[in-house]
C-alpha cells in the first residue's frame, strides 16, 4: 500500500520546485538534482507528484498570476485595461516575471514534445484565456467575440514577454503592449 503523504510537506516542496524550475528552466529538467535541492529523494518527489509531467503542470498552477482575482468586479471595459495593464507589469517587472519564463518554455517544450508538455501548455492558456473571455461576455460581448479578444490578448502579451526577454528592449516591447491592450480593449 502506497505510503499516504502530507499535503502540506507537498505544497511547502512546491514552493521550492517553482523556485528551481525559474532557476534552472524545464527542459533539462532531472529530478535526482532536484531531488537534492530539496533535500529529499528522486522517489519522494515521484511520492507526492506522481510523475515529472504532473509535477510541471502543478508549478505551473501554482506560479501563474491570480487572472481570475485580477479581472473579478470588472465594471467597465476601462477596468479591463487597467487589469491587462497590471498583468503586464507583473509579467515583465514583478513578481510573475519568473514564472512566465517557465510557461513560455513549457510552450515551446509541448510543440516539440507534446505527450508529455501538451496538456500543461493547454491548461495554461485556458487559465489565463477563460477568465478574460468571461469579463468580456459581462461587459456585453457576444461569447466568440470574447473568445476572440481574449486570444489576441493573451497571446499578445504573452508573445510580447517573450519578445520583452529576449531583445530586452523594454521602451519598444511596452509602447507594443500598450497598444495592444489599448486597441484590443477599445
Amino acid at each position: 500500500m502506497p505510503r499516504p503523504f502530507d499535503e502540506h510537506k507537498r505544497e511547502e516542496l512546491l514552493s521550492d520546485v517553482v523556485a528551481y524550475l525559474e532557476r534552472e528552466g524545464v527542459a533539462n529538467l532531472s529530478l535526482r538534482p532536484l531531488a537534492a535541492e530539496l533535500g529529499t529523494s528522486a522517489r519522494m518527489v515521484l511520492h507526492y507528484f506522481g510523475s515529472k509531467e504532473a509535477l510541471v503542470a502543478r508549478a505551473l498552477a501554482v506560479a501563474r498570476p491570480d487572472i481570475d482575482g485580477l479581472v473579478r468586479n470588472i465594471d467597465s471595459v476601462d477596468d479591463l485595461r487597467d487589469a491587462a495593464r497590471a498583468v503586464w507589469r507583473s509579467i515583465t517587472r514583478g513578481a510573475q516575471r519568473s514564472s512566465l519564463h517557465v510557461l513560455n518554455e513549457v510552450m515551446g517544450l509541448a510543440v516539440a514534445q507534446p505527450e508529455e508538455f501538451g496538456a500543461t501548455a493547454v491548461d495554461s492558456v485556458y487559465a489565463w484565456l477563460r477568465p478574460v473571455r468571461d469579463s468580456l461576455v459581462e461587459l456585453g460581448r457576444t461569447p466568440a467575440e470574447a473568445t476572440t479578444v481574449a486570444t489576441i490578448l493573451v497571446s499578445g502579451l504573452r508573445g510580447l514577454a517573450m519578445d520583452l526577454a529576449v531583445t530586452r528592449e523594454r521602451a519598444r516591447v511596452d509602447r507594443a503592449a500598450f497598444a495592444l491592450i489599448d486597441e484590443i480593449l477599445s
